[in-house]
């Protein structure tokens, strides 16, 4: 087999290529190096070895599920035997390296207790394919995993083209450049003054790198000394096995040079041994005009800037634990380097669990006197003097513009209660540069930031993919080209299950028992009918009423005397089963004659609740057949966990679902001495025992016991005098109910996260109409590539309506009521895929708050509608789905929006114990309601009961909204914007004051902190707070009702937060800038690109490093206080850091259209 493998010499790069086979290049630079490290983590390389033979590399983030045929899925877009669809696995999985060692640490390797990782391995699997794999044709290999664990919690996937001569080789185990670079030293970049940071994996060991003397430099040739360094460690990829999941951790390690880097300056640097394996060099080759001089000490909005609006930068960096370690002083006795013990103070250590921040204790504060030219902090880059910045083309590298920074913040001050981003900032406005072009900003001493582009239509990019990362999520749409890369298929589309499961409550494990049923006909198949009556059957107990005894020929049964006789969904049909009741006495005791030579059957239905007596500590007997002093057929439970005779295992089964059992005896040969038992569970044979029986008839039935016994059920008890085949056993495992779950054929919605539930936001149609409604110049028909682009409709409203989609079938079109959302009765594992989510799909029971926020909704889209021109495009709907939606016209909308107002203004919450919830689920919502429906229809009717449902006419200074109390912020954006010739003068300049003092309260406390975005002053950076729009619908109105340019403003800077122009230097959005987020936790995952789809985001940091191992493993510890940006990871399954949401989303997408020109 002919291979030629490229490999970048010695490493000594900052722009690196590496080839893996011959059809996957991978660069990276030291811009971003997340996508190559996710790689070497991974999976790396696949290739075929044959027309039906595919090897596959993965790297050391990897589990046992990596060995399984079931973990893979093998697809080609070209090749029709593995289209997306046909979900096509190998046929078998051969070990050709099993977790071998590519890697060990240092000698006196240290790490945090969180990615003790000592060995990186390597495994190399092959897969053979069910058809060969034709020449010329492209081919991916997907590594999933298995039940619920995944194969690697990194790159997954890996694409090549089929060519038979070509071969397929991989680099011997250890020779791997590619691993050597992102476990060891990966590259080195200017940060500014002299400081450069130097990037190491997991493979580097602190006690080696906390010494000066184990870095070598040289700058132009010649040795120069290191004089301080400092060090900030994080999570970098996890390791999935075991729970919590433990990582393996990257560093940023900050060393200080007497130099001062320069255009066309080389820097080198080895280190030792002690301080990494894999690779030990790096070199940075300095120029000013592309992105070797890059330092993410400047941060800007990495797509651009608008010509007209304001337009900023801005530098800071925090350095970690810099100067942790300084060279010792000229004189000194030893030889060590000092290492200053007071960070022990400055970072304390905190315990291996999250810690919840201190109670603010409010003091009056003596005045301190304010040291003049008091020296910057030492943990982050400063300056004497506010230096010069210029922008510079960015094809030319000419100078277009010079400004000065301006100093706002120390890196040890508070901003706004905390330090958000614990570094010296310094804002660089170039507001008055206004000439359309593409550029970067260059300081001296620093370096150059990433490049920007000025132009009026910028926001076109960051518009189209986050609409992207918006229609990605639609539940029930079907992802294909042209519209989607990703191939997803169309998702739950079997409809919905209503409840009377309050939405209040939000207890999903009450589902099951809160289902409403429609009666049906039992239908047994035939040859249920047949087994059921077949002549064989000799005893048979249904328990539709209470057992006093069994006598016949062969069953002799006595209740023990506990026990009741309850209604729980039986299987047979309407009727009563057995439920076990607390105490020693439950079930029936008695004989059983059979005769061994010909056999003999006896099955059981079983159901378990381990929530009626909160636990699973239940034993004994469900059906033995011998004393406990001889040999017996004895299924029975310990511990609440089901096995036969202790050795066929069930496990726990609390699922409530009914479960048959069966114990098929063999009939006995003659002079044999064993029995052989043949045991089923729910029809699937699960395992066969011998016993030697002796003729002990002593037979127990339920006899079960325990302190949480509560909660079993047994129903349809038979005995036959044969034992019955396998298909028989199917035909007795099949339930005939007398009723059905009802079913409501409704699909579309929003999948929540990176997983699926729940798909009910209504708030995702609630902002882009909102936005639109404030702004219809900006959006447009044809606009977004989506399906429905030709319709007559702005597309920004096509992706409300699927929003409201499913809604449209919670609706009852018989009185107008609403079900108020729906939810999944459990979350996805990790590695479940649409079309393996397990999870049903109910509805929560019907409430006024739902009709409420339903009609408010439709009311708006009605009146939108109506400004649209139609057209009639194919909807592809079922005709039970057909039947729930209303005609895509104003009238039809409005006509539903009417009849839930009145049913939910009706049906009043009942029962509530404070008159806050009664705010929250009724009043609030019933004005809303109002608003938006006056507003479309004018009837003043709906005034009234608006008016009689806010405090707008007899306060003033009213709160948009109170925590836990009230929320008035919706029906004040509605009535905000009704003409002034409805509305009434008091009320809308109330409900506009109270939308102001909102808005001016986020500003106030936003304008303090050095990074500019729109936040609630008083809420936590947590769940994307410091990362997106979540925050800007108040602006939003503020900017429609008063055309303040300093509302506009905030959002653009807030955009700017976004797409790079924050401290970590980073855009939150996969798909927006040259160094974004690679990692949050969604399914696109699995797909040929092998990480998720542009478009998605992650949730942004979170105060107190909040996941698993995450503050464990970070250094310096994370603070309650300072450098809480910091404290982000990239990692998929950090949940409150990495798992985006739809309805930020959603807000991404309004803002980021907002700022897009007007249509022409």
């Amino acid at each position: 087999m002919k291979k030629t493998l490229y490999f970048v010499s010695a490493f000594l790069c900052t722009a690196f290529s590496f080839c893996w086979g011959q059809d996957n290049v991978v660069s990276y630079t030291m811009v971003d190096t997340k996508p190559m490290v996710m790689k070497m983590y991974g999976v790396r390389d696949a290739g075929a070895v044959s027309d039906t033979k595919i090897q596959v590399v993965i790297g050391c983030s990897q589990t046992g599920a990596a060995f399984s045929k079931k973990s893979y899925r093998i697809i080609s877009k070209d090749d029709p035997n593995y289209a997306y669809k046909k979900f096509v696995q190998p046929v078998d999985v051969k070990k050709i390296e099993d977790c071998e060692r590519e890697f060990a640490v240092p000698e006196g390797f240290s790490a945090p207790g969180g990615a003790s990782i000592r060995f990186f391995l390597r495994s190399v699997v092959e897969l053979t394919l069910p058809e060969p794999m034709v020449p010329g044709k492209t081919y991916t290999v997907v590594a999933q995993g298995e039940g619920g664990t995944m194969v690697t919690a990194a790159h997954t996937a890996h694409t090549f083209v089929y060519t038979p001569d070509k071969g397929f080789v991989y680099p011997k185990l250890g020779e791997d450049a590619g691993a050597a670079q992102m476990l060891g030293l990966r590259g080195m970049r200017s940060v500014g003054n002299g400081i450069v940071l130097l990037e190491f994996g997991a493979a580097y060991s602190s006690p080696g790198g906390n010494k000066l003397s184990n870095y070598t430099f040289t700058y132009n040739g010649k040795k120069v000394e290191p004089e301080a360094l400092g060090r900030r460690t994080r999570l970098d990829i996890y390791q999935p096995t075991g729970w919590p999941f433990k990582g393996y951790v990257m560093h940023d390690i900050f060393v200080k040079l007497p130099i001062t880097i320069k255009d066309g300056d080389v820097l080198d640097v080895s280190v030792a041994e002690a301080v990494c394996s894999g690779n030990r060099t790096a070199q940075l080759k300095y120029k000013l005009n592309d992105l070797s001089s890059f330092s993410d000490a400047i941060q800007v909005n990495q797509i651009g800037y608008l010509p007209e609006r304001i337009k900023v930068a801005y530098l800071g960096r925090w350095l970690g634990s810099y100067p942790e370690v300084v060279k010792k002083a000229v004189g000194e006795e030893s030889d060590e380097d000092v290492i200053d013990t007071s960070l022990e103070v400055i970072y304390p250590e905190v315990p291996d669990r999250l810690i919840d921040p201190p109670a603010v204790v409010e003091v009056e504060a003596e005045p301190v006197e304010e040291e003049e030219d008091k020296p910057l902090p030492l943990n982050s880059l400063g300056f004497d003097e506010a230096p010069e910045f210029m922008i510079c083309d960015a094809k030319s590298g000419k100078t277009v513009y010079t400004g000065k920074a301006k100093f706002i913040l120390r890196g040890d001050d508070i901003d706004l209660r905390i330090n958000h981003a614990g570094s010296n900032v310094y804002e660089l406005d170039f507001t008055e540069f206004k000439k359309p072009g593409n550029y970067y900003i260059y300081i001296d001493g620093v370096g150059r930031s990433l490049p920007f582009e000025i132009n009026e239509n910028v926001y076109k990019k960051p518009f189209d993919i986050q609409s992207y990362g918006v229609f990605s999520q639609r539940c029930g749409q079907e992802l294909t080209a042209p519209y989607s890369d990703w191939e997803r298929i169309a998702c739950h589309v079997k409809g919905v299950v209503p409840t009377t499961n309050p939405f209040t409550k939000r207890d999903m494990g009450k589902f099951e028992s809160t289902i409403i049923y429609s009666p049906v006909k039992p239908q047994p198949p035939a040859a249920t009918v047949a087994i059921k009556n077949d002549p064989a059957l000799v005893a048979y107990i249904n328990f539709d009423e209470p057992v006093v005894s069994v006598e016949n020929d062969y069953l002799k049964l006595y209740p023990k005397g506990a026990g009741d006789y309850i209604e729980n969904g039986a299987v047979a049909g309407s009727g009563c089963v057995y439920a076990a009741a607390e105490g020693e006495n439950n079930g029936f005791e008695g004989t059983l004659k059979w005769e061994v030579e010909k056999g003999l059957t006896m099955s059981i239905w079983m159901c378990r609740d381990d929530s009626v007596s909160e636990g699973n500590q239940w034993n004994n007997n469900i059906i033995t057949l011998g004393g406990p002093d001889s040999q017996s057929f004895n299924l029975h439970a310990g511990w609440g966990i089901v096995r036969m005779d202790g050795k066929i295992g069930f496990g726990r089964i609390p699922d409530k679902k009914w479960h048959h059992f069966v114990i098929s005896i063999e009939p006995q040969a003659e002079g044999e001495k064993n029995t052989t038992a043949k045991i089923y569970w729910d029809g699937e044979f699960r395992g066969e025992m011998k016993v030697n029986y002796r003729g002990d008839d002593r037979f127990y039935l339920t006899t079960i016991s325990g302190k949480n016994v509560k909660g079993t059920y047994f129903d349809e008890f038979r005995v036959y005098n044969r034992p019955i085949t396998a298909e028989e056993v199917n035909a007795l495992a099949v339930i005939t109910p007398d009723k059905l779950p009802t079913v409501i054929h409704t699909y579309g919605g929003h999948h929540d996260a990176g997983d699926y539930n729940p798909r009910s936001h209504l708030d995702v149609a609630q902002a882009l109409l909102m936005v639109y409604e404030v702004a219809p110049q900006k959006f447009y028909d044809g606009q977004l590539n989506i399906p429905e682009k030709a319709n007559g409709i702005p597309d920004i409203v096509d992706e409300a309506l699927w929003a409201i989609r499913v809604w449209n079938g919670l609706y009852d079109e018989k009185d107008g009521s609403v079900y108020e959302g729906t939810e999944s009765n459990g979350d996805p594992n990790f590695i479940e895929t649409v079309e393996l989510d397990p999870k049903g799909d109910f509805a929560w029971a019907k409430s006024a708050r739902a009709a409420l926020n339903y009609a408010a909704v439709m009311a708006r889209t009605a009146r939108i509608l109506k400004t649209c021109k139609i057209k009639e495009q194919p909807t592809y709907l079922t005709k039970e789905q057909a039947a729930l939606q209303p005609k895509l016209s104003a009238d039809a909308y409005l006509a539903r929006a009417k009849k839930a107002f009145e049913w939910g203004k009706a049906n009043p919450p009942t029962g509530l114990k404070k008159s806050s919830d009664y705010a929250q689920q009724y009043t609030t919502c019933l004005a809303y309601a109002a608003a938006e429906l006056y507003h479309t229809t004018k009837d003043k009717a709906y005034h009234e009961v608006f008016k009689a449902n806010v405090p707008w006419g007899f306060r003033e200074n009213v709160q948009l909204q109170v925590d836990g109390m009230w929320d008035l912020s919706w029906a004040a954006y509605s009535y905000a914007i009704i003409p002034d010739k409805y509305a009434d003068p008091v009320y809308k300049t109330q409900a506009i004051a109270s939308i102001k003092k909102e808005a001016d309260m986020y500003l106030d406390g936003s304008s303090r902190m050095p990074y500019k975005f729109i936040r609630h002053s008083f809420a936590p950076i947590s769940w994307g707070t410091g990362a997106y729009q979540n925050w800007c619908l108040p602006i939003v109105a503020m900017w429609h009702l008063t055309k303040d340019d300093m509302y506009y403003d905030w959002l653009v800077r807030t955009c700017d937060n976004t797409l790079g122009a924050n401290p970590m230097c980073i855009s939150w959005v996969v798909g927006l800038g040259e160094r974004t987020v690679h990692a949050p936790l969604h399914n696109s995952r699995y797909s040929p690109f092998g990480v998720p789809v542009k478009g998605q985001q992650v949730e942004g940091p979170y105060m107190n490093a909040h996941g698993y191992n995450v503050a464990e493993t970070m250094y310096p510890r994370p603070s309650k206080t300072s450098a809480i940006m910091y404290q982000f990871v990239d990692t998929h399954f950090s949940i409150a850091m990495d798992e985006g949401v739809v309805n930020n989303q959603s807000k991404s997408m309004a803002v980021f259209g907002l700022l897009l020109p007007d249509k022409k």
